[in-house]
């Protein structure tokens, strides 16, 4: 982490890229997540965070599913 921190901080640093705003916001993102990733609370939170929209993604794949087979097969029903 640390490795990866230093070699993105590096890449967009504004001192490297001056007046590019796309460099700014990324340097800024990199920090932001270096710092959540370096606090053990903020981490927690965010790793709960990310297992929590993997379920809802996972729920919302499985109703589309559910919703494609069922109007499916009253389609077929129909014929």
């Amino acid at each position: 982490v640390k490795a990866a921190y230093r070699r993105l901080a590096k890449e967009y640093h504004p001192d490297l890229h001056p007046g590019d705003e796309a460099a700014l916001a990324k340097f800024r993102a990199v920090n932001h997540a270096h710092q959540t990733l370096l606090h053990v609370g903020l981490r927690r939170m965010y790793d709960l965070h990310l297992r929590h929209q993997e379920a809802r993604n996972k729920a919302s794949e499985i109703e589309d599913k559910e919703r494609k087979s069922s109007i499916s097969g009253v389609l077929l029903m129909r014929r």
